[in-house]
């Protein structure tokens, strides 16, 4: 693809393969092996005045980002009774990416690789009374990532210099999870379910005077919800749910503040940033017609993020990302589809998101009331599908 912005070109070659072996009605294991190879230039980002003087233009003189995937996994599947099964994933990767890309294009040229492996469990079981399930597993992950940063070696050339940054980067999460699905009476199902999370992230300096540095996290989330049959084609649900996230292990070892080109850019790590967790509430219908015709699903939610990591400018090379006090975020998200026949098809999708910082003053600057810039009002796609019979 060439892309309508300048200098927006992507080329992509994958291939992969898949096997799947069915030893009996109870068991199954799926074997899959991928490979990507991706060539992405990047525009940058530009002012509104530059955006009104022609919104095509691009940034940076030639920012892209090579990179190529890896990715072999496997999925065992075992039902050991009608109320009982298993399920057991596993997945490794390994990326290598680089160039002067798009964030990195005016400090620095990027060559980094990345390997990660992820353990998933899961059981399911069943239980008559009230139609039960539950629902126990894990999520552990291991990641390690060496970031290296090459010297730029002039505005015209993509040739990387010496080395200047390099970093090596782990990260070990543990994830156990429950939920238990239940229906107290036949037009209601009540889900509840809980999380921990431990995550310990160390990053090791070996270019420069940080030596290692250590980061970890615990949390448990819970979450809550019913959903009420209204007819037999249509519901409305209600849910409650906590969200955790901890920072990214750039913005806690690797990220630093350059001056280039005349200005200050990207913002200093800080390895004592507190992770993000917020609230959520929300409301929903969804349903459709009983021929199937007309679908629709539609949600309101409400949002409290507490400690939002985010970068801050206090002038010079003091920038810094901090934990922003406290975020709101409201919002309406809505689907429809519409089928007047069988091989025609109209779907369309909106969604309203307002988020502001309602609490968030650093260094005597109130930002308080601001919306986030990253997040626009408006979401719109549409979508018209047809079948050749």
């Amino acid at each position: 693809m060439d892309g309508w912005r300048d200098r927006t070109k992507r080329e992509e070659k994958a291939f992969s393969a898949k096997g799947v072996w069915t030893f009996s009605q109870k068991t199954k294991l799926t074997l899959r092996g991928e490979y990507q190879d991706k060539r992405i230039q990047q525009p940058g980002s530009i002012s509104e005045a530059e955006y009104d003087e022609s919104w095509r233009q691009a940034d940076v003189y030639d920012a892209y980002e090579d990179t190529q995937f890896t990715t072999l996994s496997g999925i065992y599947e075992h039902q050991f009774s009608d109320k009982l099964s298993t399920k057991i994933s596993y997945s490794a990767r390994k990326t290598e990416t680089d160039g002067p890309t798009a964030l990195s294009y005016k400090s620095g040229f990027v060559d980094d690789e990345y390997m990660d492996h992820n353990l998933a469990l899961e059981s399911h079981w069943k239980f008559d009374p009230m139609m039960s399930k539950l629902i126990v597993g894990a999520d552990i992950q291991h990641s390690d990532v060496n970031e290296t940063s090459k010297a730029w070696t002039s505005d015209v050339s993509t040739t990387p210099g010496a080395v200047e940054k390099e970093w090596d980067l782990l990260a070990e999460v543990v994830s156990p999870f429950t939920q238990v699905q239940f229906s107290p009476v036949d037009w209601a199902e009540v889900t509840l379910g809980a999380r921990y999370d431990h995550i310990d992230y160390k990053g090791e300096d070996k270019f420069g005077t940080k030596g290692t540095l250590e980061s970890k996290y615990t949390n448990v989330s819970k979450k809550a919800g019913i959903s009420l049959a209204l007819n037999e084609n249509n519901s409305l649900w209600f849910g409650y749910g906590e969200g955790f996230m901890a920072p990214s292990r750039s913005r806690l070892f690797a990220s630093t503040a350059y001056f280039a080109r005349g200005k200050w850019n990207s913002y200093n790590a800080d390895p004592d940033l507190d992770p993000e967790t917020a609230e959520n509430y929300s409301i929903g219908l969804r349903g459709a017609t009983t021929d199937g015709m007309l679908g629709y699903d539609m949600t309101l939610y409400h949002t409290e993020i507490e400690d939002m990591v985010v970068g801050v400018d206090r002038g010079g090379a003091n920038r810094v990302y901090v934990n922003a006090g406290e975020v709101r975020g409201k919002g309406l998200e809505a689907a429809f589809h519409f089928a007047p026949l069988d091989n025609l098809r109209f779907d369309a999708t909106y969604t309203y998101a307002d988020h502001e910082y309602t609490d968030f003053v650093d260094a005597g600057t109130n930002y308080s009331g601001n919306d986030l810039s990253s997040s626009p009002l408006h979401h719109v796609n549409a979508r018209v599908t047809y079948s050749p019979s």
